[in-house]
């Protein structure tokens, strides 16, 4: 398909939320383009599934204001269908809750007295520390630099190997998204002081979570409004993008695969003036063709994306838990975190029913990924009535389960491979008509906010 200037029209690579950020913004500067998405519908890792009468998201996705720009945005698209919830959250530890950051009376209450007093002595040290402008050099740096060595052993290093499989040592302080910006061991220690001496005794650390903006019939809602306002020929499920053709410094070409039909599966070569590519960077590198020289290649064979399996549970019950998320750090608990949908929507169950979402990292390859759904099942709902504490009264409740795979669902940002990473990209940006958006195309820790300044940046930059 050509434009009617006979030029081929902007591609898009992939129909997840920097994609469809990226069309947006193309129709909204009147530039035609096709959006190939391999999967049936677009949304990517963000879509909102049912299980009986309950829906669910495919990640514990939450829209933030942040971004006033994405913020107007999604409020244009939703309307009065955007609701502010404010769900705390809340760390489950050696049987113990503990709210997220830890309060000073949950600490008192919940820890042993040696590790009160571990925590006591890591303040009195900071105390006597120098300021400076100290910059962590990987994320177990940053954990302890913020939390103080004994609170980051007990609720977040362990919490960080689960999630990413890797030594907490050896991880980007980019890991933590910003999500440790509002919580250091000042603060805790001040409020600390305040819960115990007077005035404003019983004061609260506010939660890192904070508000946040969520569909009340879940996130899918979004992109599916954002879908709705696209030209619908321009958007194309169900191809897969399997070569890109390149000369001189230009992709020449695309290559697709049809998938909605597997008895008629057929295969196009399309052309292109230019692309926006949303695909996982190493998958990018790997379509080109001729193929990037071997060094390149070399490093996209070393840098790793995190698996992640979603373990669903309908309970015959109106609700498990007040909160947006619980945290399960402790390293026997295969799962990293637990969220309710319905305490983010109340449309996302019916009232006398919930589910849980509970999420188990993993890498490709691995046991876990390759388990039967019933073996994941089993081993979830054993783990989560011991980590609460209530042993058969859980599973005595299951309606119904499902367990949902989502590849490549964080990248794993290693210390060592920064500069693996950065030649990857440089490679890329020699192709005059190629820009990259979204988390695993560029390689990088985003949220949904993000993605679409990125999609926006990309359609710009063409």
């Amino acid at each position: 398909m050509t434009a009617p200037d006979g030029r081929a029209p902007l591609r898009i690579l992939g129909g997840g939320p920097a994609g469809l950020a990226a069309a947006h913004y193309a129709h909204a500067r009147g530039l035609r383009f096709t959006l190939h998405e391999a999967g049936p519908a677009t949304g990517g890792n963000c879509r909102t599934l049912n299980l009986g009468p309950c829906r669910y998201d495919t990640g514990a996705h939450r829209l933030h204001a942040r971004d006033p720009e994405a913020a107007a945005l999604f409020r244009d698209l939703l309307g009065d269908d955007l609701a502010v919830v404010n769900a705390p959250s809340r760390i489950v530890r050696a049987g113990r809750t503990f709210a997220f950051p830890p309060e000073p009376r949950d600490l008192l209450r919940g820890l042993t007295a040696r590790e009160i007093l571990r925590v006591a002595l890591d303040t009195a040290a900071r105390a006597f520390r120098r300021p400076g402008t100290t910059h962590p050099a990987n994320f177990r740096d940053l954990a302890v630099m913020r939390y103080g060595t004994t609170l980051a052993d007990l609720f977040l290093l362990g919490y960080t190997r689960k999630l990413w499989g890797r030594d907490p040592a050896l991880l980007s302080p980019a890991v933590a998204g910003g999500r440790l910006d509002g919580l250091n061991l000042g603060t805790l220690t001040k409020t600390l002081i305040r819960s115990l001496t007077g005035p404003g005794a019983g004061a609260r650390v506010a939660h890192l979570d904070g508000a946040f903006l969520y569909p009340p019939r879940g996130i899918g809602a979004l992109f599916e409004a954002l879908t709705a306002r696209l030209p619908a020929e321009s958007v194309h499920p169900n191809e897969r993008i399997s070569r890109l053709r390149h000369e001189d410094g230009r992709i020449v070409s695309i290559r697709i695969e049809r998938l909605d039909d597997p008895g008629r599966h057929t295969i196009d070569d399309l052309p292109v003036t230019n692309v926006v590519s949303t695909l996982p960077l190493p998958a990018l590198l790997r379509a080109l063709d001729p193929a990037p020289p071997r060094d390149v290649l070399a490093r996209a064979d070393r840098i790793a994306f995190r698996n992640l399996i979603l373990c669903v549970l309908r309970l015959g019950r109106p609700r498990f838990t007040p909160n947006a998320s619980l945290y399960f750090p402790d390293g026997d608990i295969p799962f990293t975190r637990l969220y309710e949908p319905k305490n983010r929507g109340p449309l996302m169950a019916p009232q006398s029913e919930t589910c849980l979402v509970l999420e188990i990292p993993c890498d490709p390859d691995d046991q876990t990924w390759r388990a039967e759904d019933a073996t994941i099942v089993e081993s979830t709902l054993t783990a989560l009535e011991r980590a609460m504490g209530a042993a058969g009264a859980i599973r005595a409740d299951v309606l119904e389960t499902s367990v949902q795979r989502i590849s490549h669902a964080y990248p794993v940002l290693e210390r060592s491979h920064e500069d693996d990473v950065a030649a990857m990209l440089a490679y890329c940006n020699t192709f005059a008509n190629l820009r990259l958006a979204g988390r695993n195309a560029l390689f990088r820790y985003a949220h949904i906010h993000d993605m679409f300044r990125q999609g926006k940046e990309a359609v710009g930059k063409l």
